[in-house]
């Protein structure tokens, strides 16, 4: 992932649109579920551009009293939820773009090929996700 976000920093064109964060590589860090319902909503959890993710690992906020690092809603200052990053990939204003995009269309075919490793991560805590705190905050001020 560090060698694909240097690449498209190197060969970004001013032709290329606009995004906030040109790199394309993003974390989602879910909490673990033993059942996943058949549903179309996305479960809930933690986005994290590449190097914001990296950043955090170094945060003693996060470090646990072993000395791990930890990532739990109770203890990241900052994260994107599913309405946050979905609405900045719905505007286009977080994805790829140039040649960045076929970039990562082949990374990704390579994977899925056998050809690279993907490496997975899970969200523990029983805090609620900020996703539904902020829908419950919306409800609450519909209802007045």
């Amino acid at each position: 992932m560090q060698k694909l976000d240097q690449y498209v920093t190197a060969n970004r064109s001013p032709d290329d649109d606009f995004r906030l964060k040109p790199s394309p590589c993003w974390l989602k860090l879910c909490q673990d579920q033993a059942y996943i319902p058949h549903t179309a909503g996305m479960i809930p959890g933690m986005y994290f551009s590449l190097d914001h993710f990296q950043q955090l690992r170094e945060d003693p906020r996060l470090k646990g009293p072993q000395g791990a690092v930890r990532f739990a809603y109770d203890n990241v200052p900052s994260y994107l939820d599913n309405t946050m990053f979905a609405r900045l990939v719905e505007t286009g204003l977080v994805g790829t773009s140039g040649t960045a995009t076929e970039l990562v269309h082949q990374q990704v075919v390579e994977s899925f090929n056998g050809n690279k490793a993907l490496a997975l991560a899970a969200l523990f805590g029983e805090d609620m996700p900020q996703s539904k705190r902020n829908t419950e905050k919306r409800d609450q001020l519909r209802r007045g």
